[in-house]
């Protein structure tokens, strides 16, 4: 089987979910992972996290780059529960000073985006679940080494409904130049991944997790349910999981992102062509069952594995 070369670029660090996707990545033996670039606020500590998880699980060598931290015109509000960092920026609640030790490549994510693009052109999947800065930047910096890129699958907008939707929100202008790229753009929307939420029988699953993998996870959700008291909902995990299964239904739309105050965030459906808009193909469906049940399958089959071959 031919797996799929496919880069990560996320804001591990805050949600939960980010961090169960990329171990569903590296628990797919459909994928490729490249790597995995970081984005969004504190990229080195997102960094650190996000190799912390590939070491758990035994995928150290995959390489890991923190990209840019701030979105290219807005500023970047903290949460409330996070406190700043001696360097000005805030410190992420998944992020622990023992993951220092796990050492993130030197270099720029932006630089490694496009030299895997240009290394196998037509054959990189980048997958986006966090703001798009990183991926405009690239874009920007080599329009025509970006649009090398095979696909980029995204966990962005909203489909349905006129809702504002976070990873739009975090850099509209950067999720507007990334739309209309002309690199072909799959977008898995809150409108489907809100479904995805993890409790009862779901949730014992999600917290059987073992080995350092799952003693990782289940600490990181640990901290999200002190901080957030809600239920989780895997929305990059759906992402991830709609390359290898059919659990999402898309539709071509006509997508525009306005920048406008009060409507920043939006990603507008247009009955028809217009030069502001962008085509991409947008999620308006999931089987939700079938999703959770392949999800949490994965993981607990890959952290079993995980424990029992660990070289720790």
């Amino acid at each position: 089987m031919e797996k799929r070369k496919i880069i990560i670029d996320t804001d591990v660090g805050d949600d939960i979910d980010d961090a169960y996707a990329i171990v569903l990545a590296m628990a797919s033996p459909e994928f490729d992972l490249l790597g995995v670039t970081t984005v969004f606020k504190n990229v080195a500590q997102r960094a650190y996290i996000a190799k912390s998880l590939l070491s758990a699980g035994n995928r150290g060598e995959v390489p890991v780059y923190a990209g840019i931290n701030r979105p290219l015109r807005q500023s970047v509000q903290a949460f409330e529960y996070e406190r700043e960092g001696e360097d000005g920026l805030p410190v992420l609640r998944h992020y622990w000073e023992e993951m220092r030790r796990f050492r993130y490549e030197q270099g720029s994510a932006v630089d490694f985006i496009l030299d895997c693009a240009e290394r196998y052109p037509g054959e990189v999947t980048l997958v986006g679940i966090g703001p798009l800065t990183n991926l405009a930047q690239a874009y920007e910096k080599a329009p025509e080494t970006f649009r090398k890129l095979r696909e980029l699958v995204l966990m962005n907008g909203w489909f349905t409904d006129a809702y504002p939707e976070w990873n739009v929100m975090c850099d509209p202008e950067a999720a507007r130049i990334v739309y209309k790229s002309g690199v072909p753009v799959r977008a898995v929307g809150a409108n489907c991944t809100q479904t995805t939420e993890i409790c009862g029988r779901n949730l014992e699953r999600l917290r059987s997790l073992s080995g350092a993998c799952g003693d990782l996870l289940n600490r990181m959700l640990d901290i999200w349910f002190a901080d957030n008291r809600r239920n989780c909902v895997m929305h990059d995990g759906l992402a991830i999981a709609s390359m290898y299964g059919d659990f999402v239904s898309f539709e071509r739309q006509n997508i525009y992102l306005p920048l406008e105050e009060g409507v920043r965030g939006y990603t507008l459906r247009l009955s028809d062509e217009s030069s502001a808009a962008a085509s991409a193909e947008v999620s308006v469906a999931v089987d939700q069952a079938a999703f959770l049940d392949s999800f949490l399958q994965r993981l607990i089959d890959f952290t079993d594995k995980n424990k029992k071959g660990e070289k720790r």
